[in-house]
């Protein structure tokens, strides 16, 4: 099948095309917060940069079949650097290079139909009269048809891979603690006796209601920023210390929220929140995010 590409403006990509991309991203699985709309429209908002030293273009395109029914969105930009000059350096990526809250960039489409959407944007830009000197592919499975259709292409450099893991739970905790190993049960078992043994009484409670969520993102800043300060255990980057991390992330928990995607599911100890995590409840996978 024949796919069409085309490019789009800004306003073309982020209000026109808003339905269309929400459906294909509840088409896709495993599915993860950073491939829908809210997302890549407030990532360019707060973090493309419009320097001298750094110039980002949006470059946003799509793939459509013969029909034009939308098949892939490919959220990408142009970085110049510097803004200016006969020296200039230019990066085609994608939405997402921050320094760690986008966790997996890339293009927008089902896993099944990445291959063919990688060959026919790779044929799309070998034959325009794009410049750019490097061309950074993000999120592309190692085990797939676009992976392969790169390494035949010859100049390119694999400069990193990321482990993503999905785990199929069943129905029930019982089940799902029967299929465990016998020394992770035993792990869990002496957990809860530790808590029990030491006074402790545990809850988790899970906040989901719009009016709850900016006092329970509030706890999750702060535990995140313990977790950072804390010298008896593994070094964690604080990674919303910068105000505008913390507003980005307050920005997609009031849109997100809104609509039912987003859970901070915390433990309670004591009546006090000791530890937070950041989840997005998408259909019928949950994203675990950044923790504290």
């Amino acid at each position: 099948m024949t796919l069409n590409v085309e490019r789009l403006t800004y306003v073309e990509a982020f209000e026109e095309l808003l339905p269309e991309w929400e459906t294909l991203e509840s088409l896709i699985s495993p599915r993860t917060p950073f491939t829908s709309p809210i997302w890549n429209k407030l990532w360019w908002a707060y973090f493309a940069r419009q320097g001298l030293l750094r110039h980002d273009e949006c470059f946003v395109h799509v793939l459509r079949d013969d029909s034009g029914r939308l098949v892939a969105v490919a959220p990408l930009m142009r970085t110049y650097q510097p803004a200016f000059g006969p020296l200039r350096f230019c990066k085609l990526q994608f939405f997402g290079a921050d320094p760690s809250l986008t966790e997996i960039r890339g293009i927008i489409c089902q896993v099944e139909r990445q291959g063919e959407v990688v060959h026919a944007l790779m044929d799309h830009f070998g034959g325009s009269n794009n410049k750019w000197e490097l061309f950074e592919w993000s999120g592309i499975r190692l085990d797939g048809e676009a992976y392969k259709r790169l390494a035949s292409a010859g100049d390119i450099t694999t400069r990193r891979t990321l482990p993503d893991y999905v785990i199929s739970l069943p129905r029930s905790w019982e089940e799902f603690h029967s299929r465990l190993s016998n020394n992770t049960r035993k792990s869990l078992r002496k957990g809860y006796e530790f808590i029990d043994r030491d006074g402790h009484k545990i809850a988790l409670r899970v906040t989901e209601s719009p009016g709850e969520l900016g006092d329970a993102l509030e706890r999750f800043f702060s535990l995140h920023k313990a977790r950072a300060r804390a010298t008896d255990m593994k070094p964690h980057r604080d990674s919303f210390r910068p105000t505008k991390h913390r507003n980005f992330l307050s920005e997609i928990v009031d849109h997100m929220g809104a609509r039912g995607l987003l859970r901070v599911l915390q433990l309670e100890s004591g009546g006090e929140i000791i530890a937070s995590r950041i989840a997005f409840a998408l259909g019928k996978e949950l994203y675990r995010y950044f923790s504290g």
